[in-house]
């Protein structure tokens, strides 16, 4: 038996949060198994309280490039690794795919089900399985063990006293908003989401937005103005300390994003609100989906894509816009009852 598995994804949040869900569910069904993890080392802070280790990666100077990539396999070569699971299956990790075999290592490789995938775009009844169980199948055929039905995720993230006092209310029912998404087709529109706030904000929420880059930062702190009840998280905490918080407020609204997933670490009851992307396309968080808290109008023309786009193919993002601001606080106010704090 092998015991020596290295796991590769790269990108994005939300793959590499269910890749985190992967490791997990192999450290407790595989005893004596060493794990290794290759991604983005910004993502490394997410896996720090589990027994692994991770692979350097540096992208912009010695693993830049095919040349780059003959080098990082060298260096993987050094661990002594039995087993390669490739979950991400793009060129760049199908070239070190080559390189490991060249090396005499045994290597899986996902599928993406991209067929299907498209047929569901095209408005084809076809089915699609989760991306957790396309991962776990990955690393059953090296001939690992993961049950994903009986899996419950354990995390540990720990939050500091000082971040909790600046940014919970005891005497309040805590709210999180992710109102950010990469892509217009993913994102309620902004001016109907300020009514969301302004609607949670009436009723006395503390609410706590996250997510998102200097833009989104802006906007956020523009609410935090405007809104007695609005705190800015946006830029104030690592990736793990917003994960730690997210585990403390009672619920979340997110779109579908990295913000959903990073949810689903901690099992925080989440309202996701769905636009040109569906549950359908198995990208559901990890054993923190509930279709009742779950908002989508599913026109004909959804899925309009499976990642989302910018471009809506009728013009008027109606899957979003016939969303009205008071269905999200209802959902959330479902949430609550439900909260595990």
């Amino acid at each position: 038996m092998n015991k020596r598995l290295l796991i590769i994804r790269f990108s994005a949040l939300g793959d590499v949060t269910m890749a985190i869900h992967l490791i997990n569910a192999l450290i407790r069904e595989n005893p004596g198994l060493e794990i290794f993890f290759l991604s983005k080392p910004v993502f490394y802070q997410l896996l720090k309280n589990l027994p692994i280790k991770t692979i350097d990666n540096n992208l912009k100077g010695r693993h830049k490039g095919i040349v780059g990539l003959w080098r990082l396999a060298r260096d993987i070569n050094k661990y002594d690794i039995d087993s390669i699971a490739d979950i991400h299956g793009v060129i760049r990790s199908y070239i070190l795919d080559l390189f490991m075999i060249l090396q005499g290592k045994k290597v899986k490789i996902i599928n993406k089900e991209r067929k299907k995938k498209k047929q569901l775009i095209k408005g084809k009844n076809v089915k699609i399985k989760h991306t957790f169980e396309r991962y776990a199948e990955v690393v059953k055929k090296l001939g690992f063990i993961v049950n994903i039905e009986k899996y419950e995720p354990n995390f540990i993230f720990e939050t500091r006293t000082e971040i909790e006092n600046k940014f919970i209310e005891e005497n309040k029912k805590n709210i999180g908003l992710a109102p950010f998404a990469a892509h217009k087709t993913k994102q309620y529109p902004l001016e109907k989401m300020e009514q969301v706030i302004k609607l949670l904000d009436d009723k006395g929420y503390n609410i706590l937005i996250f997510g998102g880059g200097p833009k989104e930062k802006e906007q956020a702190e523009k609410w935090e103005k405007k809104f007695d009840n609005v705190k800015s998280v946006i830029g104030k905490l690592s990736m793990y300390e917003e994960v730690g918080l997210i585990k403390k407020i009672d619920a979340i609204a997110t779109m579908d994003s990295g913000n959903m997933h990073l949810a689903s670490l901690v099992q925080t009851p989440n309202i996701i609100i769905w636009g040109g992307t569906h549950p359908q396309m198995g990208f559901t968080p990890v054993k923190n989906y509930n279709p009742q808290l779950s908002i989508i109008k599913n026109l004909p023309c959804q899925p309009c894509s499976v990642f989302g786009t910018n471009n809506c193919k009728r013009g008027d993002y109606a899957c979003l816009y016939q969303i009205l601001p008071e269905e999200i606080v209802e959902r959330i106010e479902i949430a609550i009852k439900q909260s595990k704090n």
